[in-house]
């Protein structure tokens, strides 16, 4: 004896219901456990998880977007480090702190190019040469906090945040490429 009518609709309709909801939450759950993947290869742990999971394109993206998504985030960072910068420069007129935004200043127009050739080289599945432009725009931050210490009346650096958060989501973004090699 087969059920009415009635209970294979209410059947089907839980049973699409079911699958629809497992497909939905699907996407999220992987995209959770690989931003945890990546994440446990940092220093930096909270961090990276909070960077990520920040970005709504997280929940469809494989380890290659996750990698984009870092490297969007870093060129962002090192953008606003550079307009605050500039910022900086048009409200000093000390000789020795002129001279060190001014040589962060290149040093982050050199990290922003630096970040979006890396940004190119992961859609180009070239992960040998995203890794070199990653570790070439975090040593940029590093060697610009340096900058403010080695001047003659040692300074203290206006951009420490700027320069470790760039080279935190660097960090990120070179644990995603040891993944991907």
């Amino acid at each position: 004896m087969s059920p009415p009518p009635s209970v294979k609709a209410l059947i089907l309709l839980f049973l699409s219901l079911t699958l629809a909801f497992a497909e939905q939450t699907e996407p999220l759950s992987h995209s959770s456990n690989l931003v945890e993947k990546v994440c446990k290869q940092t220093k930096y742990y909270d961090f990276c998880v909070r960077q990520l999971d920040s970005n709504p394109a997280r929940a469809k993206a494989d380890l290659a977007g996750l990698g984009v998504i870092a490297l969007d985030q870093a060129i962002a960072k090192a953008k606003s480090t550079y307009s605050y910068i500039q910022e900086l420069q048009n409200k000093t007129e000390n000789p020795s702190l002129l001279q060190a935004l001014g040589d962060c200043s290149e040093l982050y127009v050199d990290a922003i190019d630096q970040l979006e050739d890396s940004k190119r080289s992961i859609e180009l599945k070239d992960y040998a040469d995203a890794n070199m432009w990653v570790s070439a725009s975090m040593a940029a931050s590093d060697t610009c906090e340096e900058g403010f210490a080695e001047q003659e009346e040692a300074l203290p650096s206006p951009l420490s945040k700027n320069n470790s958060q760039l080279s935190k989501l660097g960090s990120i973004a070179l644990a995603i490429l040891k993944l991907l090699k």
